[in-house]
């Protein structure tokens, strides 16, 4: 007879530990396993976008004289591997949002071209490593920018890039023309 209490009282204790009765721990487990989460996968960029100058119809030749600058250009590609592509381009004043976009089929890796770039958007700082004058040799002139894409679930990829520029030591300003070559 002692046998059955003790075989009761086991019964009774380890019935709620495994689980097997109705709102148990073993429930609420099982609920967990059960149920799958996918999470967004942000949009990968595939090359960088720069400052440049260009023929007003890409790919086709033309004179140095007809050349528009500044434009932004690049050959790029954007993959979204879970959805599509809502929207590619630069963001130059670092707020996290597209200025500039930058058109055409994303996931084709193409020359893309904006003409609509204004020059008041480029607004470089000095660099210089000497750190006291600004006739440095080595002295030069950056930009931060962000090449920025965004996936239809609300993605958002940033990759942050640097545009360079030449200090012109004799006007001591930083020189945003074009150089060819």
């Amino acid at each position: 007879m002692r046998k059955d209490h003790i075989f009761v009282f086991l019964l009774i204790v380890l019935l709620p530990l495994s689980g097997c009765l109705e709102n148990g721990i073993g429930e609420a487990e099982a609920e967990e396993v059960g149920s799958i989460s996918t999470e967004n996968m942000l949009p990968v960029i595939y090359g960088s976008i720069s400052l440049t100058a260009s023929c007003p119809t890409p790919g086709a030749s033309c004179s140095t004289n007809e050349w528009i600058y500044p434009v932004l250009a690049g050959n790029t590609m954007v993959k979204d591997y879970d959805g599509n592509v809502s929207n590619f381009g630069v963001d130059v004043d670092l707020d996290a949002e597209i200025d500039y976009e930058m058109g055409g089929n994303y996931s084709e890796y193409n020359v893309r071209v904006n003409f609509d770039f204004n020059e008041s958007d480029i607004s470089p700082i000095l660099w210089n490593p000497a750190g006291q004058s600004s006739n440095d040799g080595d002295a030069y002139c950056y930009q931060w920018i962000n090449v920025i894409a965004l996936d239809n679930d609300g993605g958002k990829t940033i990759h942050p890039s640097m545009w360079r520029f030449d200090w012109d030591t004799e006007s001591q300003t930083c020189d945003t023309s074009f150089r060819w070559g």
